[in-house]
């Protein structure tokens, strides 16, 4: 790079003037016409003319070699020179953009940006201003960064302008981001989440696998790191498969598994899919797979339950016919009546055990359930002592039936017959621990005695409670009020009730 005599401020002559007017002159013909390359650097007190020179053409040349596009822009922003990236990228020869105003060759969004560029470029007077801008390229979205800066090519004002290509820095950003938010997706799911490359190895897992294999899993192969019995409607398919068709591209769904050797889940419902990155091509597989084991408990739940209902069922619909044919009153609203009141006294056993979603059912709650019709269960005429007992459903149902008989007996006959008639409800423990004894004493009432027909209530009271050989109850019709003993079985009992 060489140095030209220094412009002085004030020629010394004439003819002085005249000839350095000449050679301004000159130098601008051949700065236009290519034949030279050539810089002005303004100084505090003069100005440089700065000749690039080593070679035809050396200036454009040194920007040639620039790995990113790059232009010399006139003041309006008319291209003066474009190297050949620019040129590519604009994909218009130079011979066509020179004389050309850059920005009409861009998108109009990029065009905006690059005019707030220069402008910017421009009031800063010094230094470089730049920008993000993104272009479409070739069907593909590509990422520069536009940078400008004032310049002064001999005489003329203009800017610099350089755009480099950041796309594969974004796209490496943008990848490690969507590893990132992948990474956390896959950490926060709540079922099992496995990842494999295209060799069905795994890269990635999370911590609900643990539930399913507890192992050291990355880097294996995943038919041998979670093993599973897999099973569809079509026939046996394996682990290893699965993996491979969803490698291949085609997404698998809702498929059942049994894990064998799982330290928790055991039963799961397997889906897959290909894993592919933003260029398209398949780079491995996403697995999840979903813990069955409480859904599968709880259709067996159900489906227990359904037979248990389908049994409970049967067994009133017996019970309700065995309550119809030993019904015998004399007339029909007799029937009627004795009838309702036994099927009612039925259905509150019954909805009292719903009440307790048919777990167990305490027996007070069932006693005072019977008298409340007739009499407040806190009367001082009712007196209840010793142990609370928590009935499980069979016995029940059965000491539910005995002690609406109990009571419709003392209210047309007995103690509850009169205004001053008790009722004494004990419960004790029997001596050889296979029952508990309930007794029901009534006193102060009328006169009984041993009625000469047994009749429906009679055989309730005396075979309810016998489906057990614990079971049974001891009726007597004794002067004083009738008194009648419940031996409730044991195993119908809950644990920790009699105590």
């Amino acid at each position: 790079m060489t140095t030209s005599d220094s412009l002085p401020r004030t020629p010394h002559s004439h003819q002085e003037l005249l000839r350095r007017l000449e050679e301004a002159e000159e130098t601008i013909r051949a700065i236009r016409e290519g034949e030279i390359d050539a810089l002005v650097v303004r100084k505090t007190m003069d100005e440089e003319i700065f000749t690039l020179q080593g070679g035809e053409h050396s200036y454009r040349a040194f920007m040639e070699t620039m790995g990113h596009g790059a232009a010399a822009l006139g003041a309006k922003g008319e291209v003066l020179y474009a190297n050949t990236v620019l040129t590519t990228l604009i994909e218009k020869p130079l011979s066509r953009l020179q004389g050309q105003l850059l920005l009409d060759h861009f998108e109009a969004p990029v065009s905006l940006q690059l005019k707030t560029l220069l402008s910017e470029a421009e009031r800063s007077g010094s230094g470089a201003s730049s920008c993000e801008i993104s272009l479409v390229r070739g069907g593909e979205l590509r990422h520069y960064l536009a940078s400008a800066e004032p310049l002064q090519i001999g005489v003329v004002d203009g800017w610099a302008l350089t755009l480099t290509d950041l796309t594969d820095r974004v796209r490496a950003q943008e990848s490690m981001a969507a590893e990132g938010a992948a990474r956390a997706i896959i950490a926060s799911a709540n079922e099992a989440v496995v990842v494999c490359d295209a060799a069905g190895r795994i890269t990635h897992v999370n911590a609900a696998v643990l539930a399913i294999e507890d192992g050291a899993l990355i880097g294996q192969p995943f038919h041998e790191a979670i093993r599973l019995e897999i099973k569809d409607a079509i026939g046996l398919v394996s682990a290893e498969e699965l993996v491979r068709m969803a490698i291949a591209g085609t997404e698998v769904k809702s498929v059942e598994a049994h894990a064998p050797h799982a330290p928790h889940a055991k039963t799961l419902l397997i889906s897959a899919a290909p894993l592919s990155p933003t260029s398209g091509t398949n780079k491995g597989c996403v697995i999840t797979l979903v813990d069955l084991s409480q859904r599968k408990s709880a259709e067996e739940r159900q489906q227990f339950l359904m037979a248990e209902l389908d049994h409970r069922v049967k067994n009133i619909l017996t019970l309700v016919m065995a309550i119809l044919h030993q019904t015998d009153d004399a007339d029909i609203k007799g029937f009627k009546t004795t009838f309702a009141g036994r099927i009612q006294a039925l259905a509150a056993t019954h909805n009292l055990l719903a009440t307790n979603s048919w777990a167990t059912l305490p027996l007070d709650e069932l006693f005072k359930a019977e008298l409340a019709p007739y009499i407040a269960p806190s009367s001082d005429r009712v007196e209840i002592i010793g142990h609370r007992l928590e009935l499980k459903p069979r016995s029940a149902v059965a000491v539910g039936l005995i002690l609406h008989e109990l009571v419709s007996n003392a209210v047309k006959y007995g103690a509850l017959s009169t205004p001053n008639g008790r009722i004494v409800f004990a419960v004790k423990h029997s001596l050889d621990g296979k029952s508990a004894q309930v007794e029901w004493r009534e006193t102060d009432g009328p006169s009984v005695a041993s009625p000469l027909r047994k009749g429906f209530g009679r055989s309730v009271i005396a075979n309810s409670l016998k489906y057990s050989p614990g079971g049974g109850a001891d009726l007597e019709f004794l002067e004083s009020g009738v008194r009648c003993v419940l031996r409730i079985p044991s195993e119908d009992i809950a644990e920790g009730s009699a105590s």
